[in-house]
């Protein structure tokens, strides 16, 4: 029996992951998914040697944001041919992400099956986890939009883009600055308009 080399199981792992790229905007039009590129070499140049280095050893082969949430829901996603094997330092990313409580899957190919069952079974199953992660956060969220802030916790990070967004909005109109009274009893002066990028005309 055949064993695959290592660089078999490379080859494999990156034509589902091209051909998954390929099909899951079509599949998941609200998910946007990018490819990390882990680097980590010396390069000779003109005589000198530097050092390459991006990203971080055993993150995952994808990763994404699905506007289905508010703010836009982060994903994570391993992509591994059926018979890869997870190193340590990419073990310690999914323990790291899921403890963050991002959204991460482990996609397995099934000896079996070919390159599109693979990668449809992969979209369903994604499709799956967004959706569920998408009805949990709208009803952890299924308050008023001005209710008051409560402190975060180490369980439930916080989430500040309905208050932000309130607040930036409201300075970009001046409403902030209108006139009004302070607790003192006197008016207070009505803040300069100022553009939101660039310098004043």
């Amino acid at each position: 029996m055949h064993t695959p080399s290592s660089r078999e199981v490379k080859l494999t792992e990156q034509t589902l992951r091209e051909r998954f790229l390929v099909e899951a905007p079509k599949a998941i039009p609200t998910l946007r998914l990018f490819y990390r590129n882990i680097i980590d070499q010396r390069v000779e140049r003109n005589g000198r040697s530097y050092s390459l280095k991006s990203g971080t050893a055993g993150m995952a082969d994808l990763f994404g944001f699905d506007r289905r949430g508010s703010p836009a829901i982060p994903v994570e996603l391993e992509l591994k041919a059926w018979n890869g094997v997870q190193s340590k330092e990419q073990i310690a990313w999914m323990t790291f992400v899921t403890t963050m409580k991002i959204p991460f899957l482990l996609l397995r190919q099934k000896r079996t099956e070919t390159t599109e069952q693979t990668v449809s079974r992969w979209l369903t199953e994604v499709e799956a986890m967004l959706s569920s992660t998408t009805r949990s956060t709208l009803s952890s969220t299924d308050s008023p939009a001005l209710a008051p802030p409560t402190a975060p916790t180490s369980e439930t990070p916080s989430d500040l883009s309905d208050g932000s967004a309130q607040t930036c909005a409201t300075l970009a109109s001046g409403e902030s600055g209108s006139r009004g009274t302070a607790p003192s009893g006197r008016r207070t002066r009505r803040a300069p308009s100022l553009p939101l990028f660039g310098r004043r005309a």
